[in-house]
């Protein structure tokens, strides 16, 4: 009756666990998202390592720094996309874990807005330039008439 847990790992370091949770045939969830802000994490650990040329501590610990940052930007309303607190979060956060020292922290928050920009304005100029091309697309004429 419900859902069963099961431990599929255990950071050596106690840092975080990785589960699995299983229904039984015709049960569900809703729909959420907290693997993707684990994932999230993942990606800024790697973004700060490609940046910096290491990335010390857990894993753990970027996720709550990218997420923190973010969520806390995403909340700002006196600023758009969170510009300037979500930066300043980051630098705050990363400096408080250990995770990089003040100069450094300032270079990844900056290169993870870049970054961020970037990877939200390409889609979106990618199907604007499909839509261009459909328009200048043909269409044929009707057969029936």
């Amino acid at each position: 009756n419900g859902y069963m847990r099961h431990l599929l790992y255990i950071d050596p370091k106690d840092a975080f666990v990785i589960t699995a949770i299983t229904w039984l045939p015709g049960q569900a969830s809703p729909i959420h998202g907290h693997q993707v802000w684990c994932l999230y994490g993942v990606a800024f650990r790697l973004f700060v390592a490609g940046i910096t040329g290491s990335a010390a501590g857990a894993t753990a610990e970027y996720v709550a720094v990218f997420t923190g940052s973010y969520l806390i930007g995403f909340v700002t309303l006196f600023s758009p996309g969170g510009l300037g607190t979500r930066e300043l979060a980051m630098t705050a956060a990363l400096a408080a874990f250990g995770l990089a020292a003040p100069p450094q922290a300032a270079l990844i928050t900056v290169g993870s807005r870049l970054w961020l920009t970037v990877l939200e304005l390409v889609p979106g100029l990618l199907f604007l330039a499909g839509q261009g091309a459909r328009r200048l697309t043909p269409t044929p004429p009707d057969a029936s008439h």
